[in-house]
C-alpha cells in the first residue's frame, strides 16, 4: 500500500489502480477492510463510475474466491491460538518443575574411567592406531567389463576415433 500511495503522490492514477488491482487478489475483504476502503478512496478522488464499478466487481470476485477459504482461515488461527495456549501452559509448568529440582552432584556410577584404560591390554593409543592403519596393504583385483555393458559405445567411439585421424 506504501507503494500504492508513492504512486498516487506522484500523480500515476493507472499505476496506483494497477497496484490496487494486482494486490486486490492477495486481501480478503473480510481480513483487510483498510485495504478496500483505501482502494474505494481511491477510486471516488480520481476515478469514474466505470472504475467504481471495477472495484466492486474485482470485490465481489475476490470474496467468493476467498468464501470457501475463510472459514478455514479463522479455524486455523483459532486453533493456532488454542495451542499457543496449550503450549505456554505446559512450559508454565516446566519451570515451575524446575524451580522445585534441586541440583545435586550425580555420580554415573557405570561411568568408564579412561585414565585407568591406558596401563591395561586392551587399550590402543592413538598413535597406534595410525601406524597399523600404515601398514595395511590393499590388493585390487582388475576385471574385464562384458561388451554388452557398453552396448553400441565402443564402435561408436571406434568411429569417432577413425574420423579424428582422417585428414581432409
Amino acid at each position: 500500500m506504501r507503494y500504492a500511495n508513492l504512486e498516487k503522490k506522484l500523480g500515476e492514477v493507472d499505476r496506483t489502480r494497477a497496484i490496487f488491482i494486482h494486490c486486490s487478489q492477495f486481501c480478503p475483504p473480510a481480513l483487510h477492510s483498510d485495504f478496500w476502503e483505501e482502494w474505494s478512496n481511491f477510486e471516488v478522488a480520481h476515478g469514474n463510475v466505470d472504475t467504481v464499478k471495477e472495484m466492486f466487481r474485482i470485490k465481489r470476485s475476490v470474496t467468493a474466491q476467498y468464501a470457501s477459504i475463510t472459514p478455514l482461515i479463522t479455524f486455523t488461527k483459532s486453533k493456532a491460538d488454542a495451542a499457543k495456549d496449550d503450549m505456554q501452559a505446559l512450559e508454565n509448568e516446566a519451570e515451575e518443575e524446575m524451580a522445585t529440582v534441586t541440583v545435586t552432584d550425580a555420580v554415573n556410577k557405570d561411568e568408564i574411567d579412561l585414565d585407568d584404560l591406558e596401563g591395561s591390554d586392551d587399550y590402543i593409543s592413538d598413535d597406534e592406531e595410525v601406524e597399523s592403519g600404515k601398514n595395511q596393504e590393499f590388493v585390487l583385483e582388475q576385471m574385464s567389463v562384458p561388451k554388452a555393458v557398453f552396448g553400441s559405445a565402443p564402435t561408436e567411439l571406434l568411429k569417432k576415433n577413425a574420423m579424428k585421424d582422417t585428414k581432409f
